[in-house]
């Protein structure tokens, strides 16, 4: 990728003005040089400032080139190769907005692609979270317009719940209107860019940040939304903000709390809409994560999803988690939700999770695992890179993990549903409460009994609970209740797969078995 030299220059474009702002002229330029230029490192584009700033290794598109920028003393630059004759050759940051065909135009029609999840981060209080915009050279190596693609939401987060909270995401849904997805933008030499919702977008939009951060009791936050503008009234914005009261990561509860806005504002470009939520423990709606760590080999530990992996061909959002650690489908109905996958059925960018052919040899793995986090119903969960244990992971974590004198799995009646409970590293039982024959594999699920109550109290230090779901060969259902099997992604031989079995007599983490067999699946994110 050609290196373009870029000498200072100050950028200055006021997010709410009609107009896009000039790039300073400055003398000396070689090379049809172009900087933007970065006041402080560490800060993008702040959403109600005056100045555009770059952070090191930012991605932008230069003549439809991804290019990076780097920094050398006091300038930055653009690796890229960069047309001075184009009049629309840089969109930014690529990692928000990605556009094709509006290189080297006057006029330019452009597919812009506005993601319904960000990835964001605090850096001090300044948020590095960027409305995408267009960048416009004007025939001229020492001039640029900028223009914004999007308007954006400030959501100022109030917390009064007598609690510092921990933010890790926030969403926001439109009743009626897209607000990401595919949009289409016309950009032209002398008007803003018109921008159009697909129909393809997403009426939702969710930010994660990197790591959560603090608000604290009485306290309030600053939270930018980039969004597609539309001029129409907006109808009811649905503000969701998750956060936990602990930074322990054994014993965490996430508040959601839900605000409706009626008649909220028209959103339109270069436009940032306030909208205030506050935070109280009055109508808050508790949701559990399972956030204990499980160690899977001597240096990786891994988090476990909420509920088994469940598909409904069909829907806007056709993956989800089981509501409850518990739930088992039990049937099979191709227009319901359905939970017994075949070998690999759920992995890769096509996966076939329907599918129900009898042979074994026609199963095979997909090595991008499950790569449909985008399609997951429960936003919160999109940002993660979810991925199946391997046989060796299944049995360091059954077998391996810290002797037999501490807690690693027990057969289990929960709410009347059979299973295996595993416990999480350092685990420590709660007072009042009691197991029985832990890391035993002989034993009926009859052996530990324990009330919604009772579970729920090993749930909130971290606990995971594997429903016995029984398994499925084509269409038929088998076994609901008497064997629980946990498809790993290692595979056997040509016909078999390795999973983690279970039934009332024993725990097998590493059983061959064919790859037709329907399996439940629970899915893990990295820990470290």
């Amino acid at each position: 990728m050609k290196r373009i030299y870029i000498y200072a220059a100050a950028a200055l474009c006021g997010l709410t003005m009609t107009t896009s702002c000039m790039k300073e002229d400055v003398s000396g330029l070689s090379d049809h040089a172009l900087e933007i230029s970065a006041e402080k490192s560490g800060q993008k584009t702040t959403v109600n400032g005056t100045t555009v700033k770059w952070v090191k290794g930012d991605l932008v598109w230069v003549d439809g080139v991804e290019g990076t920028v780097t920094q050398s003393g006091g300038h930055w630059y653009v690796d890229g190769s960069f047309n001075v004759s184009s009049e629309f050759n840089l969109f930014y940051p690529v990692t928000l907005a990605t556009a094709m065909g509006a290189e080297n135009q006057d006029a330019a029609t452009a597919t812009v692609v506005f993601p319904s999840r960000y990835a964001s981060s605090f850096d001090g209080d300044n948020q590095e979270i960027a409305l995408p915009m267009a960048a416009r050279s004007s025939n001229s190596a020492t001039a640029v317009e900028l223009k914004h693609l999007s308007s954006g939401i400030n959501l100022v987060v109030i917390n009064n719940t007598g609690n510092t909270l921990w933010v890790d995401s926030v969403s926001i849904t439109s009743a009626t209107e897209n607000l990401s997805g595919q949009a289409l933008v016309t950009l032209s030499i002398d008007t803003l860019p018109i921008v159009s919702a697909g129909v393809d977008g997403s009426k939702s939009v969710t930010v994660y940040f990197d790591s959560a951060f603090a608000i604290a009791n009485n306290g309030d936050k600053s939270i930018q939304v980039p969004v597609i503008p539309n001029a129409t009234a907006m109808g009811d914005l649905t503000v969701k903000v998750f956060s936990h009261d602990t930074m322990s990561t054994l014993s965490v509860q996430y508040l959601t709390f839900t605000k409706t806005k009626s008649a909220a504002p028209a959103l339109v470009r270069n436009a940032v809409a306030a909208l205030r939520v506050e935070m109280t423990t009055d109508g808050s709606e508790m949701t559990r994560h399972i956030l204990g760590a499980f160690s899977v080999s001597a240096t990786k530990k891994v988090y476990f999803s909420m509920g088994n992996l469940q598909y409904k061909g069909g829907e806007t959002y056709p993956w989800r988690f089981a509501l409850n650690q518990y739930d088992r489908v039990g049937s099979w109905n191709t227009t319901d939700w359905v939970d017994l996958f075949g070998w690999g059925t759920w992995t890769g960018n096509t996966p076939n999770p329907l599918d129900t052919n009898g042979n074994d040899r026609h199963f095979n793995w997909d090595n991008a695992d499950f790569s449909k986090e985008s399609e997951l119903a429960d936003a919160t969960q999109r940002y993660f890179d979810w991925r199946t244990l391997s046989k060796t992971e299944w049995v360091y974590l059954m077998s391996s993990r810290f002797g037999n004198n501490t807690y690693r799995y027990a057969k289990a009646n929960v709410r009347n549903v059979e299973g295996v409970i595993i416990f999480p590293d350092g685990f420590s039982l709660p007072a009042g409460l009691t197991i029985n024959s832990r890391n035993t594999s002989n034993v009926q699920f009859s052996t530990n009994i324990l009330s919604g109550s009772e579970w729920s109290r090993l749930e909130n230090v971290g606990c995971v609970f594997l429903p016995a779901a029984g398994c499925r060969e084509k269409n038929k259902i088998q076994e609901v209740g008497k064997m629980g099997g946990y498809h790993s992604c290692s595979e056997a031989s040509n016909i078999n797969d390795s999973k983690m079995r279970f039934d009332n007599t024993k725990v097998e983490p590493a059983k061959d078995g064919g790859k037709r067999w329907g399996n439940s699946v629970r899915l893990v994110r990295d820990a470290n």
